[in-house]
């Protein structure tokens, strides 16, 4: 017998998000008034690497199949009718930036209004 450990070959971005609201950061979507959260994930050249949209009460969303190294996280959050109410407002240009290594990362956002 053959034992093997299999390491992931990619890296997966565990995004946590909590929104500014009256100076206060919160994870509750309802006192937001955010219904889903958007993530781009920026490769360290600025290229688009990936993207998705989660529904808000999920508290996290799982981007998986990333490079490793520099990323940029830019999130938008939006209401039931899909206005933008909050985003990322750190960094120029704007967004988190995480140093992704093979398997889980947490990167965590906070989104003003």
């Amino acid at each position: 017998d053959v034992a093997a450990t299999l390491v992931p070959d990619f890296a997966t971005a565990r995004v946590h998000w909590q929104f500014v609201v009256s100076g206060t950061p919160t994870a509750d979507c309802g006192a937001a008034g955010v219904d889903t959260v958007r993530v781009q994930v920026f490769d360290g050249a600025g290229n688009v690497e990936r993207g998705a949209t989660f529904a808000c009460t999920d508290g996290i969303g799982v981007i998986p199949l990333l490079s490793t190294g520099a990323h940029r996280f830019v999130a938008d959050a939006f209401d039931g009718q899909q206005n933008r109410v909050f985003q990322e407002r750190t960094g120029n240009p704007r967004g988190v930036s995480a140093n992704l290594a093979l398997g889980p990362n947490d990167v965590a956002v906070a989104l003003e209004p």
